[in-house]
Parts: structure tokens; sequence; C-alpha cells
């Protein structure tokens, strides 16, 4: 279930408001470490490409 960050629910009428915004930073923090390794495995795809088009070492300079 991916996590959209634009749409996260507001909070319900009967709902603390705190627990509410915890719970949803809960829930994005756990995507987001679901995630990392592949947004890590294709920005090294991504830097690779670059650094083979331009011929340079510079990857982490350029990106």
């Amino acid at each position: 279930q991916m996590v959209h960050f634009a749409y996260l629910p507001v909070p319900w009428a009967n709902e603390p408001a705190a627990v509410s915004i915890q719970e949803r930073a809960r829930t994005v923090m756990a995507e987001m470490h679901r995630l990392r390794p592949l947004i890590e495995q294709r920005l090294a795809i991504v830097r690779a490409e670059v650094k083979a088009r331009s011929g340079d070492d510079s990857d982490e300079k350029q990106l």
C-alpha cells in the first residue's frame, strides 16, 4: 500500500490530533524505510548512467 504524501488523511473529529499525527508519522516513516533500498538502487543506476554518458568520475558533484 503506497502512502501518497499529498493525501494524508486529516484527523477525524473524535480523534485527538496529536495521536493521529503521530500515527501518520509512523506510517510515513515505515513506508520511507521500506522504499529506501529501492530508491538507493535506482539512484545508483542513474548515477552510473550519468557517469557513463559524461565519461566523468565526479558523479557525486553532478547530482
